[in-house]
């Protein structure tokens, strides 16, 4: 039934990046598109929907008391890492023609910029972009990835 997430049905998210190098072949930056650039590279992560548990349990996992004022606080990498950790089942990443797993140490691994991307195009494809900004309104502008939705 339509109702119940099974977590081996999946949909696609395509990102694309381009490394920037110096003269000398040093990474400089990397840049991120949600939009397909001639030339870019892809990453295809695969998602499944979040299940009231598992993303139950990462937003528990995410939140924290603010020391000040004991008022929840989504910490949002945290919010970011286990939302790609636990709901991106599968991805086109390789490394010396290996495939990539999906873990704590790749997702820590990921730059920033990529992480970002693959978590908001998630949030927006599964329609929660409005929910996490009740949540998270009164987080500083400072901390929060999630303003720009």
């Amino acid at each position: 039934m339509g109702i119940f997430v099974d977590e081996k049905d999946t949909f696609p998210i395509k990102i694309y990046y381009k490394e920037f190098k110096d003269d000398f072949g040093n990474l400089i930056y990397t840049d991120v598109s949600n939009e397909y650039i001639e030339g870019w590279d892809e990453i295809e992560a695969f998602f499944c929907q979040p299940s009231s548990s598992v993303f139950s349990s990462i937003i528990e996992d995410a939140t924290v008391l603010n020391s000040l004022n004991q008022k929840p606080v989504i910490r949002t990498r945290t919010l970011r890492d286990l939302t790609l950790l636990y709901l991106m089942k599968k991805w086109s990443v390789k490394q010396n023609d290996l495939d990539m797993p999906i873990n704590e140490e790749t997702i820590s691994k990921l730059d920033f910029k990529i992480s970002n991307e693959l978590f908001l195009q998630y949030i927006y494809n599964v329609k929660l972009d409005i929910y996490l900004q009740a949540i998270i309104k009164n987080e500083s502008e400072s901390d929060n990835i999630l303003r720009r939705m």
